[in-house]
């Protein structure tokens, strides 16, 4: 969804605030696992509004639960595509350990208006951090304001 006016008539939304709770594989143990992305955005205006950035976070639960953080620039191409993008860095991993890795997530998503203010839909992600990846499949939901 763009964050701007949709179906010829204006309702500029400068902030989107979303959850994604995701599946995630972990493909190097071969193991599934949960967790949760969320981010705040913010219009920046340009290419026709369909540029934003801010900051995101996501939490990995199970043998390699760890915390990823860092600044997040997304793209809305169409109204339903989102492609984003955050480079960070990643605390945690295998048993707990308290190592920190830089990283980088991808992720895109499909986003379909519920109401005026409240989209949802699929999301997939890739996080690389370290000598570590995982795979996220999951349901983007967000809030424009």
């Amino acid at each position: 969804m763009n964050l701007t006016a949709q179906h010829g008539h204006d309702h500029t939304h400068h902030r989107e605030f979303a959850l994604i709770p995701s599946v995630i594989l972990e493909p190097a143990e071969n193991e599934y696992t949960w967790g949760v992305h969320g981010h705040l955005l913010f219009d920046t205006g340009w290419l026709d509004h369909t540029l934003s950035v801010g900051a995101g976070a996501e939490y990995v639960a199970g043998a390699e639960k760890h915390v990823t953080a860092g600044p997040v620039i997304s793209w809305t191409p169409t109204d339903h595509l989102r492609l984003l993008y955050s480079p960070g860095i990643t605390a945690g991993g295998e048993k707990g350990s308290r190592e920190f890795y830089l990283s980088n997530h991808f992720e895109v998503s499909l986003e379909f208006e519920l109401t005026k203010r409240i989209h949802i839909g699929p999301s997939a992600g890739i996080n690389i951090s370290g000598s570590h990846a995982h795979l996220s499949a999951g349901i983007h939901t967000g809030y424009v304001f």
